[in-house]
């Protein structure tokens, strides 16, 4: 951990020498330098843009009694099917749903009974044991499924830090944890054993730590990917890439936006040091400073990343070595920043009820703009109040190499 927390401040400190107009190229050879002169500007990318994307498919999520939505807060793909964590206001649910929306089954149900959860912050999808585990914060267990909805046994892990978890990827015989900050756990990133859930290794520490009160804060929405046999992911407030393999973090990925990183010091005896929320708002109004990105998908072709409240993003081809900074989304077929899963060269994102209910009077009226087609007929058919949320599948291309 102290090897990652140095290496990630030797990146700030290479980002902060702001005086000179010149790119600081880091001495470290084994991290990709993406240097601002080497940067794209793109004001906006058009829908159909095909340097970057093949389709784009729409899939409204079959609306009916057994299947009805409150709020999405996971989705995961396999074999075609879409697994989603529905966050209802009295109870949680995961709802399985096929590649063309159809309602499938529910997987394990609310309660207090042998193959019950009495809650749920996150779930994963391993394809090569045939199976999905809920983890349940009031039990500290995870709950085993076979993915066609089998109960199969319950592991209780015992741990409280667990209660903030809040995304899981099971890959390389391991599941990789995402933590959101609380006053139960400060690590970022978790490697859970698949057997009993026992605690493997962790790092990457939050700067801002909650103090005295039992709660938590997302400051991350989607952080790391997995490439290979290599867990990529985001060291918060910096511009610096992170690879994660066999116990090893080392810088992967430096894009220069332009202005160098969060100081170790930033945080320390102000205001915010232990509020993280107000932290995120205070470092987004700070011009001097990069706020770094909050927000990682990557296929075997592209890296993509952002900050969560800029409307700005980049994307990095890895196949032309080029990389492009786009300053707003237009249309919705490379609004990638409100995706929730990368999954091969796909990325999905959760087209919901206010979503669509805030475009439908302008698209209808809008004749002139070359809207997909797909999504002129969602607007005139869809009922705000009463349908279920539509998955919208991202084809990005793939790589040739």
């Amino acid at each position: 951990m102290k090897r990652t927390i140095f290496l990630t401040f030797l990146s700030i400190g290479i980002l902060c020498i702001g005086c000179k107009k010149e790119s600081q190229r880091p001495k470290d050879p084994n991290l990709i330098f993406i240097p601002k002169d080497k940067i794209t500007t793109i004001e906006k990318i058009p829908y159909n843009d095909s340097r970057f994307i093949d389709s784009c498919v729409f899939i409204p999520l079959e609306t009916s009694d057994a299947a009805l939505i409150d709020e999405i807060v996971q989705v995961e793909s396999y074999n075609d099917r879409y697994y989603i964590y529905d966050r209802h206001r009295e109870t949680r649910k995961l709802r399985v749903f096929d590649s063309k929306g159809k309602f499938l089954f529910d997987i394990g149900k609310h309660g207090n009974g042998a193959g019950e959860y009495v809650a749920m912050n996150a779930f994963f999808l391993n394809g090569k044991e045939n199976k999905v585990g809920i983890f349940d914060p009031m039990r500290l267990a995870v709950h085993e499924y076979d993915l066609n909805g089998k109960f199969l046994q319950t592991i209780r892990h015992g741990q409280e830090s667990f209660v903030s978890i809040s995304k899981t990827i099971c890959a390389n015989d391991c599941i990789y944890c995402f933590f959101d900050v609380s006053s139960w756990n400060d690590i970022i990133y978790f490697k859970l054993s698949p057997k009993d859930y026992s605690i493997m290794d962790k790092w990457v520490p939050y700067p801002v730590k909650i103090e005295g009160q039992q709660m938590g804060a997302t400051l991350l929405k989607h952080p790391f990917s997995i490439i290979g046999n290599e867990l990529h992911h985001i060291s918060l407030y910096s511009d610096t890439l992170y690879s994660y393999q066999d116990g090893k973090d080392r810088p992967y990925l430096l894009i220069e936006t332009g202005k160098p990183n969060i100081p170790s010091d930033y945080f320390k005896e102000k205001p915010f040091e232990h509020e993280p929320n107000d932290a995120f708002i205070e470092i987004w109004r700070d011009e001097r400073y990069s706020p770094g990105f909050t927000e990682l998908f990557e296929t075997d072709r592209y890296i993509m990343v952002k900050f969560d409240f800029n409307p700005d993003f980049y994307i990095l081809d890895k196949d032309k070595k080029e990389t492009f900074h786009i300053l707003q989304t237009e249309g919705f077929y490379l609004n990638f920043t409100n995706s929730s899963l990368v999954c091969g060269n796909k990325l999905v994102r959760v087209f919901n009820q206010g979503d669509i209910a805030s475009y439908q009077e302008v698209i209808i009226k809008d004749k002139k703009t070359d809207y997909p087609p797909q999504l002129r007929e969602l607007a005139s058919n869809y009922n705000a109040e009463e349908d279920n949320p539509v998955l919208v599948v991202y084809y990005m291309k793939q790589s040739t190499k």
